[in-house]
């Protein structure tokens, strides 16, 4: 009874106030409602900065891998600069391979060192063979012969004097095979002493070449002297002993496992060395030799063991080789591979060896390339006989002066064929002395009758 009471007193006597209340509401909602503002949420406020954090994150790695792809190690600039080094290096081997094939026929390259080897070579790796200081590989402006090294292959590059005697602009590039190389040493007066060892020129008192390295090498009696720009896998080393006769000089060995390889350039590698002996004995291979310009000049030995490995057939100059070697009684160079048809220049060749009283030169003395062999025998005054063989000839001579001259003990003289093709352009004077009364044998009347105005007191034979 109460609840249905209750209910009809609600639904009868309340029902206005009801209504009235509802709408009373409504109004109020209906007034507040544009200026409602929903409760705020903490979880909501931490999404938002986690979500800026991120991009902040992502926009960082793509600005790092931008900068990377741009400045990094293998960035485009990077790889920009290495294509330019690339192709720079890539010209250069270029170069130097074309020059080298310019050399191989002959010819020569027409720059200065200067600027050979620090322009037209820049960046290739290269080593300053000259002076024999350790600490002065570096190629300079000075430098006269550099080993430049390509692909594992040295090149030796040098000032070439192939027909004067002098250094001129001209440049020889050479490649320089082998691994036990000993290094050359064209600088006679050296501070550094011969080959860098700090034993000078005039002290040495003999000079042996060795199939191994010398006994007994240590820090302060011997020295790596293997050719700078190749490896040390057989290294050479010169051991330098004192003399027991005399203190003041010394006994040099030089010694690699399998023999010695001479340096490309043996420009007066042994002048002005006062020695009494150098025995090569097989153990000095000179087969890649190009110049020996002075190689022996001034040099005082008594005697010179050159053996079967002294091949001279791969060099083009040998201006004053012998020159001035004034002990020397004897030189026998039939017994090495005295092989000269590549000889460009022999001018001077034994010129000065004042006591020489027997030279064989072998068979192999060809002088069918020689374009200058002035003074080639001039004022060897004890020599009496002299056989040229048959591979002497001037035919690619232009001027043939003093040849023989003041070679005044001359009795015998075979001139081989003496091709004289050349004979209307030739310019001889002063061949022989006067006063000298010679034999000396021709291959044919046609050569007899061309040389007899030359003759002067000697005597012509047709063989």
């Amino acid at each position: 009874n109460f609840d249905v009471q209750n209910s009809h007193n609600c639904g009868q006597g309340t029902n206005m106030s009801c209504g009235q209340n509802v709408e009373n509401n409504g109004a109020q909602n209906a007034e507040t409602s544009s200026h409602y503002t929903p409760p705020t949420s903490h979880c909501s406020r931490g999404i938002t900065l986690i979500a800026l954090i991120i991009t902040i994150v992502i926009m960082l790695i793509l600005a790092g891998i931008t900068i990377n792809l741009t400045l990094g190690e293998n960035g485009i600039f990077q790889k920009a600069k290495l294509a330019k080094q690339n192709y720079e290096l890539a010209s250069a081997e270029e170069k130097l391979e074309m020059d080298l094939a310019i050399c191989e026929m002959g010819g020569t390259v027409e720059a200065t060192m200067e600027e050979y080897l620090l322009e037209d070579l820049n960046g290739l790796e290269m080593y300053n063979r000259h002076p024999y200081n350790p600490e002065s590989d570096a190629v300079t402006a000075q430098t006269t012969e550099a080993a430049v090294v390509v692909g594992g292959k040295v090149y030796c590059v040098y000032l070439d004097n192939i027909l004067d005697g002098t250094v001129t602009n001209k440049i020889k590039v050479v490649l320089e095979e082998g691994n036990n190389i000993m290094m050359g040493d064209t600088n006679a007066s050296s501070e550094y002493g011969w080959l860098g060892t700090g034993i000078f020129r005039e002290s040495i008192s003999s000079i042996t070449f060795l199939n191994n390295k010398p006994t007994d090498c240590n820090e302060f009696n011997s020295r790596d002297i293997t050719a700078k720009g190749h490896n040390n896998q057989n290294p050479v080393f010169c051991k330098w002993t004192v003399n027991a006769e005399n203190n003041e000089l010394y006994d040099i060995e030089i010694g690699a496992n399998g023999g010695v390889i001479a340096p490309i350039n043996c420009k007066s590698l042994f002048r002005s060395i006062n020695t009494k002996y150098i025995d090569m004995d097989n153990n000095f291979y000179t087969k890649n030799v190009v110049n020996m310009d002075s190689m022996f000049r001034g040099n005082g030995s008594l005697s010179i063991t050159f053996g079967k490995n002294f091949d001279t057939s791969s060099v083009e100059n040998m201006y004053m080789m012998f020159g001035y070697a004034i002990n020397l009684k004897k030189l026998d160079l039939s017994l090495a591979m005295f092989n000269t048809e590549n000889v460009k220049n022999m001018g001077n060749l034994f010129t000065h060896t004042h006591v020489l009283e027997e030279l064989k030169l072998g068979n192999d003395f060809d002088t069918s390339n020689t374009e200058s062999m002035d003074a080639m025998f001039y004022a060897i005054y004890e020599l009496t006989d002299l056989e040229l063989g048959q591979k002497f000839t001037i035919k690619n001579i232009n001027s043939v002066n003093a040849i023989f001259f003041n070679s005044d003990k001359l009795q015998r003289l075979d001139l081989g064929i003496l091709g004289i093709e050349r004979r209307n352009n030739l310019v001889i004077t002063n061949w022989f002395s006067v006063g000298v009364n010679c034999n000396i044998y021709v291959a044919n009347q046609d050569v007899a009758n061309w040389l007899h105005p030359y003759k002067v007191n000697n005597t012509i034979i047709v063989k």
